[in-house]
């Protein structure tokens, strides 16, 4: 089949797009929900789902992205747990296991991963694709697609998306930041418009005229969505009548959206009705037993709260003044809750959140080796979390230009794009597949085993990205070696990527054989390692206190010409097998 679909998976809605000859057809958004009822083989999906959260908390799930690629202990997950209406729980002792989703209704219970469920939202997508998108095709046939992902999401995130939608049974020809899409959309509609775009869509003050010629901008894109913050610096510049997009540096927030603004005034909520009520505390919904009698009336008016509290954001967003009354009748033993929240506190308990969003921008701009944000020529804000006051004057106060979108749909234009040129259309007004050249998002490093950490691959690195790295047996006779991967993002927290094992080294002396370790970032930004006996006698091996790496953006750069003895290796967190795919799609078909 020749025809590839782009999809945006966002955290409150998804968007599914296919791109012919240059014409775009867009379906409607769908919002990012599943819900199951009756034997719970027969979820619902999207619209269906979200209407009845409020009847069915136990049994929604919503909030996706929010969920994939994460463990007990990462940063955030637990805050998050507590205030969702399902559990969703780690299985194990283990934190460094993936939780699971269980879902109960009518007295029967059931578990998925979250990349089932993200499998079973993504085939539901596929279904609606083959049906309205007039693509054709029988329902088991296996559709190329390009999903766009925010650019913050790590190893572990992008490899249970693609697992996923393997599941669903996808070919994903690529894993696309979100920034990257919305640029190559902003690329195309511009060229095809033969116009500013900032005339065509709203901005909030004139662009001052620069000494600098149309085929070359620095864009930052400012991408504020449910569920996180992105932010890149792009080179748009056309060379040789053919556009190429450029990614200067990229950062952001993995747990910074609008569901955080939701949260933080279902908290104050919370707080001010305990106050008022002395005989409930919050943690009786924040810390909800989901098994417990009564976990369901709960859950429903926590369902209902978290509605009120949307309305009220959306509110201070258009209005930018004046006070909310959110108010939920019944709340807890009959008991109404009344929260009247003025501006001035939205404006207060969201202040962080900005702050957070203006750091994230300083630093793409410093890695980028600009001077300051004079030097962005415009910005491109995208995401209905943009639209908060707070954010609207952060923004209006560091740059002169901004574009918005009209709709919510330049992400998924931008990924239809992509895929119609990976699926042979070379050239779409000027773009050609091989236009963009992205980077990495995270540092890549590995622990010593003498203590320490050392950085193989450095964030905002070309991609595909490799690094090479020397290291040798650190006893007699030594015939597995294990270390830890980490990455590192633009805030330095580190992110336990999985424990590499390298089997199969042929018995040895002390340090000898050497290993040559090779990491891989690939153009999805996933990570993958192999390991050789180098047969020769390393200067560096990892048990040195000051081991140097060579690093190389160039695949292959670093290849070796010796004979060598190829090693196999494990990598035990978050990887399926290709026979776990298969059994895992031929099951979520069967359920639906």
């Amino acid at each position: 089949m020749d025809q590839v679909i782009g999809i945006d998976l966002g955290t409150t809605d998804s968007r599914v797009a296919i791109c012919r000859n240059g014409v775009f057809q867009v379906l409607p958004s769908i919002p990012s929900f599943i819900a199951f009822r009756g034997d719970l083989s027969e979820p619902l999906f999207g619209d269906e789902a979200k209407l009845q959260v409020s009847m069915n908390p136990l049994c929604t799930v919503f909030q996706i992205n929010r969920l994939i690629g994460k463990r007990s202990l990462d940063f955030g997950v637990k805050q998050e747990m507590s205030l969702w209406p399902f559990r969703f729980y780690s299985p194990t002792l283990d934190e460094n296991e993936e939780p699971v989703v269980d879902v109960q209704y009518d007295g029967k219970s059931k578990t998925f991963s979250a990349v089932a469920i993200l499998s079973l939202f993504l085939r539901n997508l596929r279904k609606i694709a083959l049906q309205d998108l007039s693509i054709g095709g029988e329902q088991d046939v296996v559709l190329d697609c390009v999903i766009s992902v925010p650019s913050v999401f790590n190893d572990s995130q992008r490899r249970s998306v693609r697992n996923a939608a393997k599941q669903a049974g996808f070919n994903i020809l690529r894993i696309l930041n979100e920034t990257s899409a919305a640029v190559i959309h902003y690329g195309v509609r511009k060229g095809v418009e033969q116009l500013d775009l900032n005339k065509s869509y709203e901005h909030h003050q004139q662009v001052e005229k620069r000494q600098k010629m149309d085929d070359e901008e620095n864009i930052l894109v400012f991408d504020l969505g449910g569920g996180s913050l992105s932010v890149a610096i792009i080179r748009v510049k056309e060379d040789d009548n053919v556009k190429k997009f450029q990614v200067k540096s990229q950062a952001g927030d993995s747990h910074l959206g609008g569901k955080d603004v939701d949260d933080r005034i279902l908290l104050h909520c919370l707080n001010k009705f305990a106050e008022i009520n002395k005989d409930v505390s919050p943690r009786t919904f924040t810390n909800l037993d989901r098994q417990q009698d009564g976990a369901k009336y709960l859950a429903m008016s926590l369902s209902r709260l978290r509605f009120e509290c949307e309305r009220a954001k959306t509110a201070f967003s258009s209005r930018g003044h004046g006070d909310e009354i959110i108010q939920v009748s019944s709340f807890h033993n009959t008991k109404n809750l009344v929260c009247t929240l003025s501006f001035d506190e939205f404006q207060n308990i969201t202040k962080d959140l900005c702050t957070k969003c203006k750091m994230a921008i300083v630093q793409c701009i410093t890695d980028a080796n600009l001077k300051d944000p004079s030097s962005v020529d415009k910005v491109i804000a995208l995401g209905r979390s943009t639209e908060l006051p707070g954010i609207k004057n952060l923004l209006e106060s560091m740059f002169s230009g901004i574009i918005k979108f009209p709709g919510t749909n330049a992400v998924v234009r931008g990924a239809a794009t992509q895929a119609s040129l990976l699926s042979g259309q070379d050239v779409i007004n000027k773009v050609r597949r091989d236009s963009l050249m992205d980077v990495t998002s995270f540092d890549v490093s590995i622990e010593l085993h003498l203590g320490g950490k050392q950085t193989l691959i450095r964030r905002n690195t070309k991609l595909p990205a490799q690094a090479d790295y020397i290291l040798g047996t650190t006893s007699e006779q030594q015939v597995i070696s294990t270390f830890r991967v980490y990455e590192q993002g633009w805030d330095e927290l580190d992110n336990f990527v999985g424990l590499f094992k390298v089997e199969d080294i042929p018995p040895g002396t002390y340090r000898t054989p050497n290993i040559t370790a090779k990491f891989k970032i690939d153009q999805d930004g996933i990570l993958d390692g192999t390991a050789m006996d180098a047969h020769h006698t390393p200067d560096i091996c990892a048990g040195d206190p000051q081991p140097v790496p060579r690093p190389s953006s160039e695949p292959g750069a670093y290849n070796s010409t010796y004979p060598g003895y190829e090693c196999s290796v494990m990598i035990y967190k978050g990887r399926f097998s290709s026979d776990d795919i298969e059994v895992l799609r031929q099951r979520n078909g069967a359920a639906m």
